[in-house]
Formats: structure tokens, sequence, C-alpha cells
């Protein structure tokens, strides 16, 4: 009898070992609810890491930046792409005053961060309204007061015989100086490259220059600034870190903006309310 009731014991024990197949199954289904939950959160956190960084690499370069400026009078480095090299750019120019400057001046976030290491080039972009692009070393902003008082903007500043950038807009790099600023709390001075800018500044002034003021009563506007928008985006990045893109101030402060609230400056603006141009 004891021996019978011994073997029924190992019996019911050995039937309760383990999982049954639909336990594993339960299981399993349980694992894959929560990872799937738990995907969108952890990308979401890896995204604002990511973004918080671009912050700090901004911030890093702005501080270089006064830093450089407080040893040149004011003065920003200079960019290329108005007849000068590369190591005449500001990128290289910051180099002493930054460490890992192959690191500080890239987005973690941009996809072009590779390309851009290899041809000594930037994640970040000079406002060109403060990109100093005369290359005449002698071209000096600094001798006007320096009580910040602007002069009209229709003053000619351009010769005939001047480079095309002038061409442009008498307002091509005049705020070159951080001197000049009024206002340093609401000048962008670094956006973020567009995949595929290759360049270290943008050329800020162009984005309203062919407003047509005498536009036709039939004239779409939000059609206008739709297409404004799109030309603006090939420039500056202004989605890429979900929606919205990190942007440097000249009182060294970086701001994420959202791109709808950038699409609505552009909408609003024109040549004169231009939101990159210093205030």
């Amino acid at each position: 009898m004891q021996y019978q009731a011994r073997l029924l014991g190992e019996h019911r024990s050995q039937q309760t070992k383990g999982f049954t197949l639909v336990e594993l199954l339960v299981v399993i289904a349980v694992i894959g609810i929560l990872v799937s939950l738990l995907l969108p959160a952890l990308g979401s956190v890896r995204e604002a890491a990511m973004a918080s960084m671009c912050s700090s690499r901004m911030r890093q370069c702005g501080i270089a930046m006064h830093t450089y400026a407080e040893s040149h009078g004011g003065r920003l480095p200079k960019v290329t792409g108005h007849g000068l090299e590369a190591e005449d750019s500001w990128i290289t120019k910051l180099g002493p005053y930054l460490e890992e400057v192959d690191v500080i001046r890239t987005c973690p976030n941009d996809p072009e961060v590779e390309y851009r290491i290899d041809n000594d080039l930037t994640s970040y972009v000079l406002n060109g309204f403060c990109a100093v692009v005369d290359e005449d070393e002698d071209h000096d902003h600094e001798d006007e007061d320096e009580d910040h008082d602007h002069e009209d903007e229709d003053e000619d500043h351009a010769d005939d015989d001047h480079d095309e950038h002038h061409e442009h807009s008498e307002l091509a790099g005049k705020y070159s100086s951080l001197y000049r600023l009024r206002s340093a709390s609401t000048t962008i001075l670094l956006f973020e490259a567009a995949a595929g800018a290759h360049v270290d500044h943008v050329d800020s002034w162009d984005w309203f220059a062919d407003e047509d003021d005498h536009a036709d009563e039939d004239h779409d506007h939000d059609h206008e600034a739709e297409e404004r928008f799109e030309s603006i985006s090939q420039e500056i990045a202004v989605d890429r870190h979900g929606g919205s893109a990190n942007y440097l101030y000249a009182d060294g402060h970086v701001a994420r903006i959202d791109s709808e609230e950038v699409k609505e400056w552009i909408h609003d603006g024109s040549e004169a309310q231009n939101f990159a141009l210093p205030r």
C-alpha cells in the first residue's frame, strides 16, 4: 500500500514539472506585448538624448564663437564659398577654441556625419547675415559705433565691382560682428544643416529676396509660403529631431523649435521680416 502511494506521488510530481505549451504561448505573448509597448518609449528616450547632445554641441560652438569674437574685436570667423578656402572656414578657425572639434561640429542625428567629417564640413551652418563673406582682410565692421545703432537698411554698401554675394543683398554679412547686434537673444546664429547641404553657412539674405511686392490680388500667398518653406528646408534641417530642430542664438542659448512654428515664420515673413535677419 505504501509502495503504491509512493508511485502515485512520483507520478503526480512528474506531471507538475515545467510549463505546458499553452502556458509558454501565453508567456511569449505577454513578453511580445511588453516589448511592443517599451520599444516606442525607448525610441523616444534615444531621440531625446540625441537632440540633447546636439543642443550641447551647438552650445559649445556658440561659446567658442564668443571666445573667438572677444579675441577679434567682436568679429566672427569667416565662411567659405566666396573665394575662400576650407582652411578659412569658421569650422577650422574654432579648432583652437574647441576640444574634439571633429565631434563637436556634428550632430549625432545627422545622417551625413561621416561625410561631413571626411570633407571638413559641419552639421551646423552659420546665419548668412552674421557670416564674414568678404575676402578682403582689411574689411572691418569694427569702425561702426559701439552703441549698436544700425544704419538704414537701404544704404548701399556695394560698389559695382564687388563680389556676387554683395549683389544678393547689402545685408550679406552685415552683422558679422557680435557688437553690432541689438538683441543677441533673438538673433539666430547657427542652424542645423539639411541633408545634402554641404556648406558652412546659408545665404539667408536670399530666402525672401524674390518676394514680389506688387503681386496680383489673386496671388496664392499660402502656396508661395509652402514653396518657400520647402526651399529653405533644403538648406536647414527643420525636423531633424522628431519634427523639430535646434537653433543657436547669439547670446549662447539653444532653442528646440517645432517645424510648424518655422513654417508660420515663413508664412508670415517677407524680405523685411526675414526670421533670420538680426533685429
